[in-house]
């Protein structure tokens, strides 16, 4: 894709560099007594250089748009109840080209011998309008300028198989040329 690829290998259970800084799970049951000294260390090392790298990544595109995938995994098991959802596409629905862009992706991988098995879901198990980087950085930029998805996979599929990657690179790749057309 030419596109930079920004990894946080943070563990949720110290400090969720996906969240805002006020927002009540930043910190885990583990981390969220720990002495404000420790939590500002925490932030200062793990969280601000995290989203500072994508805020930068996705400002320094030149002109045009911006795609930014955010990657995560979530738990089969929530609260006792098996979760459906294997592949989860986020987006926000007020914004037009990021429903085209979940729904194309969401086609093209069902249409993947590789993927088509698999249970995709759009806005589930999560909603793509909650509190995350990728909610930030849309109250900073307009839908012309920046569309964020983020791409769920089910810890049941981990690890990810190369096959499972290709698919998902692939039809990535031909949701965004469907776009164009």
């Amino acid at each position: 894709f030419g596109a930079p690829l920004i990894v946080q290998r943070t563990t949720r259970l110290l400090v969720e560099c996906n969240r805002s800084a006020d927002h009540p799970q930043l910190w885990s049951e583990f981390s969220r007594n720990l002495a404000p000294v420790e939590r500002d260390r925490i932030l200062a090392e793990h969280w601000d250089p995290h989203r500072d790298a994508v805020s930068k990544a996705v400002a320094s595109r030149p002109r045009g748009g911006v795609v930014h995938v955010g990657v995560h995994s979530f738990t089969p098991f929530w609260k006792g109840r098996v979760r459906t959802t294997e592949i989860g596409l986020l987006y926000d629905p007020d914004r037009v080209v990021e429903g085209r862009l979940a729904a194309a992706w969401q086609a093209h991988l069902q249409g993947q011998q590789e993927s088509a098995a698999l249970v995709i879901h759009r806005n589930r198990p999560y909603r793509g309008w909650t509190d995350g980087l990728i909610t930030t950085l849309r109250g900073e930029m307009s839908e012309s300028r920046y569309v964020g998805i983020e791409l769920e996979v089910s810890q049941a599929l981990m690890p990810a198989s190369r096959t499972l990657i290709g698919a998902l690179a692939a039809s990535l790749r031909d949701a965004l040329d469907s776009l164009e057309r």
